[in-house]
């Protein structure tokens, strides 16, 4: 009401300008992860958006957006080449193409009925902010009641780690790998603030 009226806010101006700062693709068991830094002008900080596809299908299976990190830190999500020659190839994508291929996962994942975890909720109009310039511009899945939300991660730990691989036994899909360093990476910058 009031921004008709011409009354605005300097700050106004630096919500919903984030934008594809750098963004790479990986495959890892059966699902791509995308993975996109984003910057906001005038700011040293940058956010991480994560992004799993699952590859059969082509639905959008997981969408998380960090809070602000320092470039470094972000910059060191992203995928990284790798010397092996039976690792899956990387690929750099350019905005618009990051925006058709969010665009297509999301409807595919609608289509299948295929829900997002419910903290993926705040993050959605965001993403569809920086990918297109709109807030509304993408039909995303629903997503998850944080109710009704069942966590398959911890409901596959049974308390055991395996001796070789230091993780919860059953725990090796890259999405969960992803999700969780990413976590990781937000938990560590926010205990610096």
């Amino acid at each position: 009401m009031l921004a008709g009226l011409g009354v605005t806010h300097p700050a106004l101006a630096q919500i919903g300008t984030l934008s594809v700062d750098a963004a790479a693709a990986d495959v890892e068991e059966g699902t791509e992860m995308i993975v996109a830094v984003l910057a906001r002008p005038g700011s040293r900080d940058r956010q991480v958006l994560a992004l799993g596809i699952h590859v059969a299908t082509g639905a959008l299976v997981e969408c998380i957006l960090t809070p602000p990190l320092p470039r470094r830190e972000a910059e060191r999500l992203l995928p990284k080449a790798t010397n092996d020659a039976s690792a899956p190839s990387l690929a750099a994508l350019a905005a618009d193409e990051l925006a058709a291929r969010v665009t297509a996962a999301a409807a595919c994942a609608r289509d299948l009925g295929i829900a997002l975890d419910s903290d993926a909720a705040p993050v959605l109009p965001i993403v569809a902010r920086v990918l297109t310039g709109a807030g509304d511009a993408i039909a995303w899945p629903e997503t998850l009641d944080p109710r009704e939300e069942d966590d398959d991660e911890l409901s596959s730990f049974d308390g055991e780690l395996h001796p070789s691989t230091r993780r919860a036994p059953g725990d090796t899909t890259g999405r969960r790998r992803a999700k969780r360093k990413a976590q990781r990476s937000a938990r560590k910058h926010s205990r610096r603030r």
